[in-house]
């Protein structure tokens, strides 16, 4: 039987990995406070296929102004554009909208610090395309986007799933199994955040060899059937 899981779980992953991609690229907002009324504002929009932009746009509250022209550059597969805007009234309250985001795949990740060091994030897509400024998120209120954010992105992708299916038959017990499926999530979420809000850079082929060879290792793990190994210590 364990052989057999063996060559299951081998086929599925060439075709997997044949097929797919572990690359997450999304769309990024930033909006950093300078000085008491104005904020400096980054928009990264990455690109996809053969299109050089994807037209997604940042829509502010009214009552927000620009106070500099754009500026923009496409650089490393991304347009990344670059203003500021001014408001006397601060942002809390205010609704930041990505227009046309719902006939898009892209997800967007938003990022507002303040200049008192209070920082909140959202994370927006087709089916939620905009958010109310905060002002003074609580750390519940982040953990929570970004536990959500690692989750989908583990049950969208295939090489996730046939990770955590290795886990599962090593675990054995579900005291094993609900520690082990945590502890990867939020390590999972952890590092998709530092990637995709470009605080860590590796290249994707690396990555990809050591996705490969860490279910490789584990399918080797399960076809030894022992209780001594490396991972099950």
């Amino acid at each position: 039987m364990k052989k057999n899981l063996l060559i299951i779980m081998s086929v599925c992953f060439l075709y997997i990995t044949s097929t797919m991609a572990d690359e997450y690229r999304p769309a990024y907002l930033e909006i950093k406070q300078s000085s008491v009324d104005e904020y400096n504002v980054l928009w990264k929009v990455p690109a996809k296929g053969n299109e050089r932009n994807l037209n997604l746009k940042v829509e502010l509250s009214k009552q927000i102004k620009r106070a500099s022209k754009s500026k923009s550059v496409f650089i490393a597969g991304a347009t990344v554009e670059k203003w500021t805007i001014r408001t006397s009234e601060g942002l809390a309250g205010t609704t930041i909208t990505i227009k046309d985001l719902e006939t898009s795949s892209v997800d967007v990740l938003v990022r507002i610090e303040l200049i008192d060091g209070i920082t909140e994030t959202a994370r927006l897509n087709a089916s939620q395309t905009s958010f109310v400024v905060i002002g003074t998120p609580e750390f519940w209120h982040v953990a929570n986007a970004y536990l959500i954010f690692g989750i989908e992105h583990i049950l969208e992708g295939f090489d996730h799933l046939l990770f955590v299916a290795c886990l599962i038959f090593i675990a054995g017990t579900w005291r094993r199994i609900l520690v082990t499926i945590t502890g990867f999530t939020v390590a999972h979420s952890i590092t998709l955040t530092l990637a995709a809000l470009e605080f860590v850079q590796i290249a994707i082929p690396p990555v990809e060899a050591v996705i490969a060879l860490s279910i490789v290792f584990l399918a080797r793990e399960i076809a030894l059937d022992r209780r001594d190994t490396l991972t099950w210590k």
